[in-house]
């Protein structure tokens, strides 16, 4: 699997690259920067669907996400089951998947070409979890795979297509995935302070340290490697020291563990 990593580029809104904040001053200079602190929220996004909204998805604008049904998907995660395996390019294989709603084909990259041909990590008719970026190439859409992950629990299938529902239901209701309001008011201070306040009541008591933990538990899934403490710094607007500080609490409690070194994380 490649060592692709989806956080490094949260700097814009497309996830393609870094953004431009070369600013005029005045007025507009503080509004460049919460257009792109808007825009680094909304990269970080994992949208739950299904193969079918990923199929009818379009590109309205040519440096922009793609989108389905207005939402835009700037990273998906879907649910499918293993129907063909082509193997016979040597440095990647093959996975044709359908989830009863349509097919897709997504491409997973061998490790520099050594795996043997006959050999690959799941076999057909195994449901796996995807997490990925729509592309297009020779005008073409394509998936950017980033993980995928085999599915051992299959309560999650169920749970995966309500999420589906539930990202979708919010979306028509003007809401955003982490269930706040996403219309604008008339008043650009009335809306500030209601979102301010929003976020007050639903973080309420809960500490730093348990908002990080859920973090890592939901984003887990999909980050198959360990969530990385760059994007919870993101995430929760904090110095990486002070993330770092809580992050040490949770290992010492043993509720998280480091991977492959002290910047990802999972849950025990």
């Amino acid at each position: 699997m490649s060592g692709f990593n989806p956080y490094n580029n949260y700097n814009d809104g497309t996830g393609y690259g870094d953004y431009n904040d070369n600013s005029a001053g005045g007025f507009n200079s503080q509004d460049d920067g919460n257009n792109k602190q808007q825009r680094q929220n909304l990269t970080q996004t994992i949208t739950p669907v299904t193969i079918r909204t990923i199929q009818s998805a379009t590109q309205p604008t040519q440096e922009g996400p793609y989108e389905a049904f207005g939402m835009p998907l700037y990273y998906v995660s879907f649910i499918g089951i293993i129907r063909e395996i082509d193997t016979s390019n040597s440095s990647s294989t093959m996975y044709k998947l359908e989830d009863g709603t349509e097919a897709i084909t997504v491409r997973q990259w061998n490790n520099d070409g050594e795996q043997d041909i006959d050999e690959t990590p799941f076999k057909s008719g195994e449901y796996v979890n995807v997490c990925a970026t729509i592309r297009e190439f020779n005008n073409k859409k394509q998936l950017q795979t980033q993980s995928i992950r085999k599915i051992t629990d299959f309560n999650e299938v169920s749970y995966h297509f309500l999420s589906a529902v539930k990202a979708f239901v919010d979306h028509k209701n003007g809401r955003s995935s982490e269930g706040q309001e996403t219309s604008s008011s008339l008043f650009v201070g009335d809306n500030e302070s209601q979102k301010e306040g929003q976020q007050k009541a639903s973080l309420g008591n809960v500490s730093l340290t348990d908002r990080l933990y859920s973090f890592i538990k939901v984003n887990g899934n999909s980050m198959v490697e360990g969530v990385p403490t760059q994007l919870m710094a993101q995430e929760f607007n904090l110095p990486l020291d002070k993330i770092n500080a809580n992050l040490t609490s949770l290992v010492d409690e043993g509720k998280i563990f480091a991977t492959d070194d002290e910047s990802l994380y999972l849950c025990v």
